[in-house]
């Protein structure tokens, strides 16, 4: 890369915008298979490593991985309410709408959960939750009002995989001193 894209680069950077899909080939030519990233004055205690490709239409598989801990194998309640924070995921949700933060699904597929644990109480006839979601496919979702204060809650199904959150085993770990 030559000086002037170099401090087009750092501009671009310092500015806060976006880049182009052509910076990729830029900073990363596919001629060039390995890449080793230096951050100069890092303060972050982690890197970055962002990936790309030719085509729009790839994408990685999630990495599914047996779960260590089964837990609760009837499932559980958990919080709708996420720390992101997105406006278009607030909207009013039994009554509740968030102030900051956001709801975890889209508003159709709430509206949809919620409508599933009202159909769930009419039909389960004393079944667990759990029983009923195995017995109608294992592919419902489901909201309802937390008993405790009101606020929403969507159901966690039983499950024996759980999505990894890191791959890193075969990347080799270092310290990096660019002080």
């Amino acid at each position: 890369m030559n000086d002037e894209r170099r401090q087009e680069l750092i501009r671009r950077l310092q500015h806060g915008e976006e880049l182009s899909p052509e910076w990729a080939r830029i900073l990363f030519p596919p001629e060039k298979r390995e890449y080793e990233l230096v951050y100069h004055g890092k303060e972050r205690e982690e890197d970055t490593l962002l990936w790309y490709s030719k085509r729009s239409g790839t994408r990685f598989k999630p990495l599914w991985i047996e779960k260590h801990n089964q837990g609760n194998l009837e499932g559980h309640w958990h919080h709708f309410w996420s720390t992101a924070d997105r406006k278009t995921m607030r909207y009013k949700l039994l009554g509740v709408t968030p102030e900051i933060g956001q709801w975890t699904w889209k508003k159709k597929r709430a509206l949809a959960a919620l409508a599933n644990y009202k159909r769930y109480l009419k039909e389960g006839g004393g079944r667990m939750l759990a029983e009923y979601w195995r017995d109608t496919g294992s592919v419902f979702d489901f909201v309802r009002a937390s008993p405790d204060d009101g606020k929403p809650q969507y159901w966690r199904a039983p499950a024996e995989h759980r999505l990894a959150d890191t791959a890193w085993s075969g990347v080799p770990v270092y310290a990096n001193d660019n002080g």
